[in-house]
């Protein structure tokens, strides 16, 4: 879908997709296009851009385009080749993009003849290789037609004297690059030392403007950053020559900066907390696995990188770890207040995972002008039981659905069922069942594949979703739906509700895994798989709905044995009486951010610290949520990052009805910056950066 879009917003509709290909060892994805019509470079390089973009930047992208032409004779198609022959000059010579009025390029006889008027534009031309590099690209469009370069004196005055200019510039233009050139291929004597002066090689620093660290990308080719040192690390290679690895960074961000120097480059300036200006051109490291600089030319600077927020209003940092925090801070609260202040900020909060211990010397850093907030991201544990909702007046022999759904992913608003299987129960005996696939025009991704066993071949012809969930509903009208973690499920069909504005259907559910966790204990996780081999349970193709369902239904009948067994019949009030059941050490765990108001709310944050850390620590100080609502006066509670509930409840699928219901509880909500969460959509548990915008 995206790319049919993008090929639409670029006026690229004749594109074609044919194949995708990920080559792991370059850190590079491969896109395979067709097309009918020459498209011009310009319009596929702008292509090229936004598709790396899409992906934000986090690999290199390729694309090649096989051509099957039709009508090899036509104006339009030469005309657009001839541009094509302007741009791939243009991009190998600076030169020959100056001197395009210079150039022109003719078509007769199947051939291309570039003809100049210049000797230094037909040195150039052949010193470009340009003929050989348009003869492959003609390959590429599957023609025959042949390159010709001619040069061709200019005879009229005027443009004798025009020539004449253009020779001039083309001289001063051709000498720099040779400088730069010879200047590489051989260094003097003084140039092998670095004495705070050069490199040997000898580059126009001022000739080149800065760039910014955080902007290269492995398109950037020669530029130069400066920045200071914060490692250099210089080996000798088989060669005899040397490495000399440096690590940069301009407070943007970092990179490592590589240069291959003799065996007498004296290296001694080059220290830690130095300051440099680099000149080097950019490239993917395959040793690396990330972009560097290849260093051609270096200089020490006393310029010092100092980062400044330059915003007229301050921001207040709400979420910060020291070093008291494990494995997730290395500054000292000092370290931080000390550059808070210098940037003009007026407060700062101080929220280290589970501890209290960096207080003393954040209440040092308080003053008249800058206040420490105190606070601190916990380990949140919902021991309030949700195992039953809307189950009003249900009893042990009520109608009961147990269903499954396979999908195309886990995001309810982008993804796709592609199964419904269910198993009515009535009275505790199994009395129906329900099966169908759900066709989707979305290819299925091969995780799925092989995850389900079920292929795009078998969606073909298969009901449409609104015939299908309509099915579906029509079976289980009337019937608490049941399901193995309820909250996955049951967010794809009301979304799915909600989308083909299904309202006559009020759901009344139960969560299987939810009940199990109370009623079975020597388990060492409550999954299906794991369950069904605890009971006994046939489950013949774990992943499939049909037998997901099935395996399900069975497990229920057992539970709700067990709740026979200790006398409980009423259904609706499981969440009271199970909820002392509930082992928290198997409790999935959520980070919740606590800010402290006042000093009621420091002393009941400091009762929660001793609580979960002397009763509730399983590797973790957990907080349980009932001790949280208990002392949660004087406190600011927000939702923490990825690993909070509400950012969780997302990710999952949660309806609209849960996800409102956890907003509820917290006083503020955290949106982090998109970097933050990119490691989502790199481990394909978010598809792109475009669904982590609307996460946010």
């Amino acid at each position: 879908m995206f790319f049919k879009k993008l090929f639409k917003d670029k006026g690229l509709n004749e594109l074609v997709l044919d194949k995708i290909e990920v080559i792991s060892n370059k850190n590079t994805v491969a896109f395979h296009l067709s097309c009918q019509e020459i498209i011009d470079f310009k319009s596929l390089e702008d292509l090229e851009k936004e598709i790396k973009d899409h992906y934000n930047k986090a690999v290199d992208v390729e694309i090649h385009v096989t051509y099957d032409l039709k009508d090899l004779e036509s104006q339009n198609l030469v005309e657009k080749l001839k541009e094509n022959i302007y741009y791939i000059m243009g991009k190998a010579s600076t030169i020959l993009a100056k001197a395009r009025d210079n150039i022109k390029i003719e078509f007769e006889d199947d051939s291309f003849i570039i003809i100049v008027n210049n000797i230094l534009l037909f040195k150039e031309l052949s010193d470009k290789k340009i003929e050989r590099k348009l003869l492959k690209i003609m390959e590429d469009y599957k023609l025959t037609y042949k390159i010709h370069t001619i040069l061709q004196e200019a005879k009229e005055e005027a443009d004798v004297k025009a020539q004449r200019i253009l020779q001039e510039e083309l001289q001063k233009s051709l000498e720099i690059i040779k400088n730069n050139n010879s200047s590489t291929k051989k260094p003097s004597t003084d140039s092998q030392k670095f004495n705070g002066r050069r490199s040997r090689k000898r580059i126009d620093f001022d000739a080149l403007p800065f760039s910014s660290i955080s902007e290269l990308t492995s398109d950037s080719g020669l530029v130069k950053i400066k920045g200071r040192i914060i490692n250099a690390e210089k080996r000798e290679l088989k060669t005899g020559s040397f490495l000399l690895s440096i690590g940069l960074t301009d407070a943007t961000d970092s990179i490592t900066c590589k240069f291959f120097c003799p065996k007498d480059f004296a290296d001694e300036g080059i220290k830690r907390g130095k300051y440099l200006q680099i000149v080097g051109k950019v490239e993917y490291d395959d040793y690396e696995k990330e972009i560097t600089v290849k260093v051609q030319d270096l200089q020490e600077t006393s310029e010092e990188i100092k980062r400044m927020d330059l915003a007229k209003e301050k921001r207040v940092e709400l979420h910060l770890h020291t070093g008291m925090s494990a494995m997730d801070g290395i500054n000292s609260f000092k370290e931080y207040a000390e550059k808070a202040k210098l940037w003009g900020h007026k407060a700062l909060a101080i929220t280290d995972h589970g501890v209290v211990q960096g207080y003393p010397e954040a209440m040092d850093c308080s003053d008249e002008s800058f206040k420490v907030i105190y606070g601190m991201e916990g380990y949140l544990i919902n021991d309030l039981v949700d195992i039953v909702d809307n189950c009003d007046n249900i009893t042990l022999t009520s109608d009961f659905v147990v269903f499954d759904i396979e999908t195309t992913g886990l995001n309810p608003k982008t993804d796709h069922i592609i199964e419904i299987g269910a198993v009515k129960i009535s009275n505790r005996k199994i009395v129906d069942s329900f099966s169908t696939f759900v066709h989707t025009d979305k290819k299925l991704p091969s995780r799925i594949i092989e995850l389900t066993s079920i292929t795009d071949d078998m969606l073909e012809g298969q009901p449409e979703i609104n015939e299908a969930l309509q099915a579906f509903l029509n079976f289980a009208k009337n019937s608490v739906l049941v399901a193995h973690n309820a909250k996955f499920d049951l967010g794809f069909i009301r979304e799915k509700m909600r989308e083909l504005k299904i309202e006559d259907f009020e759901i009344s559910s139960l969560d299987t895994l939810e009940l199990s966790k109370a009623l079975i204990k020597d388990v060492k996780n409550h999954k299906l798989s794991t369950l069904v081999k605890k009971l006994n349970i046939n489950l013949l193709n774990h992943h499939r709905a049909v037998d997901d369902a099935n395996a399900a239904a069975q497990l229920f009948l057992i539970l709700l044995g067990k709740l026979e067994e200790r006398e409980i019949f009423d259904i609706s009030r499981l969440n009271d009486i199970l909820k002392e059941d509930i082992d928290i050490v198997k409790q999935p765990s959520y980070h919740i951010n606590i800010l402290v108001k006042n000093l009621t709310g420091l002393k009941n944050l400091y009762k929660m610290v001793s609580d979960s850390h002397l009763k509730n620590f399983y590797k973790k100080p957990r907080l349980l949520k009932s001790i949280l609502s208990k002392y949660r006066d004087g406190l600011i509670l927000g939702t923490a990052c990825e690993a909070g509930e509400l950012y969780r409840a997302l990710l999952e699928g949660y309806d609209r009805e849960k996800i409102d219901e956890i907003v509820e509880f917290y006083d503020f909500l955290e949106i982090q910056p998109l970097d933050n969460n990119m490691f989502l959509v790199n481990n394909e548990r978010v598809k792109n950066v475009e669904d982590l915008k609307e996460i946010n």
